[in-house]
């Protein structure tokens, strides 16, 4: 009789480790695990699961779907990002048109995809904060010298 882990996945889900930031299940906390859907109807569709030790599974989401939304979000929150909306659908046209032949290829593209998004996110956030250190400059010299003339204009 073989020993079994603690964990048991079943045949129609294989868990999948990949170097990607730690996800938490937003109902119980526990570590969120990246796998792979082995059955008929989403053969190699990626999804995250709750890793819940209790044997509750309180959150699942489908990758695609996941990254969707995030984009969604982005987009909404930075409408400069328009003009790349052709380039991002033809990526994600050639994705789901792979999606049969294997999802280690689509793993590949998303990853890319999601490393250039936050860089171009870290690149709007260092602007931002260029921006707001020049205008709460600015600010504050012609404060300074709306202050030098108030007092020093008068004697």
């Amino acid at each position: 009789m073989s020993s079994s882990s603690s964990r048991a996945t079943s045949r129609f889900e294989l868990p999948v480790r990949m170097e990607m930031p730690i996800l938490l299940c937003p109902r119980c906390r526990a570590p969120v695990d990246r796998r792979i859907s082995r059955t008929p109807k989403n053969t190699n569709r990626p999804f995250y699961v709750c890793s819940s030790e209790k044997g509750i599974k309180c959150f699942f989401v489908w990758v695609d779907v996941l990254l969707q939304t995030l984009m969604n979000q982005l987009l909404d929150e930075h409408e400069e990002w328009l003009p790349i909306l052709p380039q991002t659908t033809r990526v994600a046209a050639i994705a789901s048109a792979e999606e049969t032949q294997g999802g280690a290829r689509i793993d590949r593209e998303v990853a890319f995809e999601l490393r250039w998004m936050n860089q171009k996110i870290r690149e709007l956030e260092d602007q931002s904060k260029f921006w707001n250190y020049i205008c709460a400059f600015v600010g504050g010299i012609v404060i300074a010298l709306g202050l030098m003339l108030t007092l020093y204009g008068k004697a």
